[in-house]
C-alpha cells in the first residue's frame, strides 16, 4: 500500500514525467555556461542548440569585452530577429582563436510559476502529497489543478487511485 503520491508515481514509472508549461524566454538576459554545451534537461526538455549567426556575434562581442551581465534591451533583442526562443535553448559563441563558449537564456522570475513542473512538484503544489488525499481526485481535477495534460497518465493515476 502506498502512503505518498511519490510512491505511486515511481510505481507507475512517472517519477520523471513533467506537466506542460510555458517554456518561452524573452532573450533579454543570458547566462555564460563555459566551453561545454549544457547536457542536462531543462524543465524536462533536452537542451537544443539555437543557430543564429547575428545573435551569436552580438554575444561574442559582449563576452569579449567582459560586458557582464549579458543583457540586451528590448529594442536590441527585436533587432536581432530571433524568434521562438525557449528556455531550453543554448547558443554556441565563437570568441576567436578557436575559443568557443556557450550561453543560455536566463530563467526569468516572472515566468517561473508557469514553467513545467515534475508531477511530484505539481501534486505538492495542489496540496496532495499523501495518497489519502489524492485518491479522491477526479479526471478534471488532475487536468486543471494538478496540471497533468496527458490523458493516458491521468487514466493510469485514476486506475491506481481506485486501489488506494
Amino acid at each position: 500500500v502506498f502512503l505518498t503520491i511519490d510512491e505511486v508515481l515511481i510505481f507507475l514509472g512517472m517519477e520523471d514525467a513533467w506537466t506542460e508549461g510555458d517554456t518561452s524566454a524573452s532573450g533579454l538576459a543570458w547566462e555564460l555556461l563555459g566551453e561545454e554545451p549544457p547536457s542536462l534537461p531543462i524543465y524536462g526538455k533536452p537542451p537544443v542548440e539555437l543557430s543564429h549567426e547575428k545573435f551569436s556575434e552580438a554575444l561574442a562581442t559582449r563576452v569579449s569585452q567582459s560586458k557582464m551581465p549579458l543583457e540586451f534591451s528590448a529594442d536590441e533583442w527585436k533587432e536581432m530577429g530571433v524568434e521562438g526562443l525557449r528556455i531550453h535553448h543554448y547558443i554556441r559563441v565563437e570568441l576567436g582563436s578557436g575559443v568557443v563558449v556557450h550561453c543560455k537564456p536566463k530563467d526569468e522570475q516572472a515566468l517561473v510559476t508557469n514553467r513545467p513542473k515534475t508531477y511530484s512538484e505539481s501534486f505538492s503544489n495542489a496540496g496532495c502529497t499523501l495518497c489519502r488525499y489524492c485518491k479522491h481526485l477526479n479526471d478534471q481535477q488532475l487536468k486543471d489543478e494538478v496540471k497533468i495534460s496527458r490523458v493516458g497518465h491521468r487514466m493510469m493515476l485514476l486506475e491506481q487511485f481506485r486501489f488506494l
